[in-house]
């Protein structure tokens, strides 16, 4: 009854029982039609698979018999079972990363090793002007933990 469509309550009065009953009833055919897994996805997949193959084969003489409709159709339903059981392979996805090679990027690190200490004041006196935050703050935040005091 659940399989076509029928709400708890309609089966309940249909069967003569209380609405907890027909709950009852309902969970126990579900678990049957379950593997012994009992949680509501497995089961909701149960009825829903069920359906789909009820469905399936309602229209699969007139697919074969070459019915361009009921070929479309069982091939959605097929669609709809493959999606519902994880059956189709995961879509590939390729990523392509451009790397920046800006030349005034590119070995920053090599010329700043280059500087004199009076060079590097210099730099750092031009660069507080224009931050935010002072630059000996934010050094601390950035290399929070990695100071060789702290082992």
């Amino acid at each position: 009854m659940r399989l076509e469509g029928k709400s708890v309550r309609d089966i309940a009065t249909e069967l003569g029982i209380t609405v907890d009953g027909a709950y009852k009833c309902i969970a126990t055919a579900m678990r049957a039609m379950a593997t012994k897994e009992s949680s509501t996805a497995v089961e909701l997949r149960a009825i829903n698979n069920a359906r789909l193959e009820a469905l399936l084969a309602a229209i699969w003489g007139r697919a074969v018999s070459g019915d361009d409709a009921a070929i479309d159709r069982a091939r959605a339903i097929i669609a709809d079972l493959r999606k519902m059981w994880g059956l189709d392979a995961p879509t590939q996805v390729q990523a392509d990363i451009n790397h920046s090679t800006d030349a005034s990027v590119i070995g920053a690190e090599e010329r700043l090793a280059t500087l004199s200490d009076e060079e590097l004041l210099q730099l750092r006196a031009i660069t507080s002007k224009v931050m935010t935050k002072p630059i000996d703050t934010e050094y601390e935040e950035i290399n929070d933990g990695d100071s060789a005091d702290d082992s």
